[in-house]
Parts: C-alpha cells; structure tokens; sequence
C-alpha cells in the first residue's frame, strides 16, 4: 500500500525540519512548500491527501490557501489542518471559518501529531459524512512555566530522542536567529510596528521548538508591542530578548557538542 501523502506549508525552516523528519519516520510520503503560493503548485501536482500549513505566510497567507482550495472540485479529498502559534487569539476561529479541518497549536507535539493526523486521514478513507469536531492540541507544558533556559527533556521529547535530528535543528536555529534578533532591533530602532511584530513572530516560532520559556516569552513581548503599537518600551524588550537568546545559544552549542559523535 502506497504511503499517504502529506504537504507540510512553513516559512520556518526549523519547523519544516522538525514536522518532515517526524512524519517520515512515521511512514508518510512528505513533501514541503516555504509559502502559500509555491503550496497551490505542489498541491497541483503532489495531490496530497492532507495538507498541515502555517496560517502566517508570506504571499499567499494560510487561510486564503485553504480558501482557494476548498473553492476547487477535488477539495473533499483534502484534508487541511492549520499551524497556529500558541497564544494567538482568534487563530482557530479564524482557521474554521477558511475551510480548514482542525487546528494543531505550535510547537508541535509529536506525542498527539500523528494520531490526530491518523484520525483525520482515516474519517476521510471511510468517507464519513459527518465532519468531526475540532481536538486542538494541547500548549505546550514548558512554554508557560520556569524550566530555566531551555527544557531539555522536553527538547527532547519533541524530536523524538532523535540526537542527529537535535543537532540539526540546533545549527539552524544558530545559522538564523541572528539575522531575526537584528531585524527586532532595527524595527524597535525604527519604530516600525509590523516588521517588529513579524520578525518577533518568526522567533517566538522558532525557540518554542527548542522548549526556550524565558526566550519564548521575550518573544512574545515583542510581539505584542508591534501588535499593539506601543514601542515606547521595544528598545529594553530587544535588549531582554537578546539576552535570553545568547543564554539560549550558549546552551544550545554545549548541547551539540554533547551529542555530537565523536
């Protein structure tokens, strides 16, 4: 029997990385889109039997990717399941009323990813005519709560003990964060609410991944602040969130060197 197929829709390079490696090993034929444009193309020809896709992405965002699909003929044959960063008000309502599945909060939880996935794909193989009824997955437990730095059995947890899989999420979080932490602070030196608002977005994402609360929630911060369009204080959030990030690396490197084999 052919493997089901999945479309994996992120602009995070971290979170294609970590959602491709634990669906594969989970025996699914998976392939990836970085935007909502390039995800209609690969829709076209991959015909995915279900389809997991950020809802803030650049070009096409994820919700008018879902509309445009559920606007198709083959749209029954398509499971969407949206990616909604933890926090966000109005996300899955919003996610529901685009045409979408089922919701799944960032980060992902592989304990719950792939059952939720399993039901949904089974309900459409059976062709039920009942559509079922949204089980979000649970917050993450570390985000909210002091585990220090960084979690690191919840780290763990989250790519499954894969150790080649940690190092490599670690060397791209190392590679990229840097260019995202400058794009904070040239937004709050700038006072420019949506890039600070973007940028913040992109890397509360990404060191949710890594089980990172206090980076996480420095994050967050700033975020908000370019929501809310009160920068007044955006300088000394910066100033925290750097702080946390180069604890978090500091972290983060001992970690690959550990695991790395010799």
């Amino acid at each position: 029997m052919a493997a089901e197929r999945i479309l994996i829709v992120d602009d995070d390079p971290l979170n294609l990385k970590l959602t491709g490696s634990l669906l594969v090993r989970e025996g699914f034929e998976v392939q990836v889109a970085n935007d909502g444009q390039q995800a209609l193309a690969v829709v076209a020809s991959f015909r995915p039997h279900l389809m997991l896709s950020d809802i803030q992405l650049p070009r096409i965002d994820g919700l008018e990717l879902a509309r445009r699909l559920r606007s198709g003929t083959d749209s029954r044959n398509l499971v969407i399941i949206a990616l909604t960063a933890y926090g966000m008000k109005g996300d899955e309502e919003r996610a529901m009323e685009a045409g979408c599945d089922d919701y799944i909060t960032k980060p992902i939880d592989p304990r719950r990813l792939s059952g939720i996935l399993r039901r949904h794909l089974d309900e459409m193989n059976h062709a039920s005519s009942q559509a079922p009824a949204p089980v979000p997955s649970n917050p993450t437990t570390g985000l909210g709560s002091d585990h220090g730095v960084i979690d690191i059995a919840d780290f763990k947890m989250r790519v499954g003990g894969d150790q080649g899989l940690m190092n490599d999420l670690i060397h791209l979080l190392l590679a990229d964060a840097p260019e995202l932490a400058a794009a904070t602070r040239k937004a709050a030196l700038e006072k420019d609410n949506q890039a600070l608002k973007d940028a913040a977005h992109k890397l509360k994402g990404s060191v949710a991944t890594f089980s990172a609360p206090r980076a996480y929630q420095a994050a967050c911060v700033l975020e908000e602040m370019g929501a809310g369009g009160d920068l007044s204080q955006a300088i000394g959030a910066v100033e925290t969130l750097q702080g946390e990030l180069t604890l978090l690396f500091s972290e983060l490197a001992k970690i690959a060197k550990e695991t790395t084999p010799a």
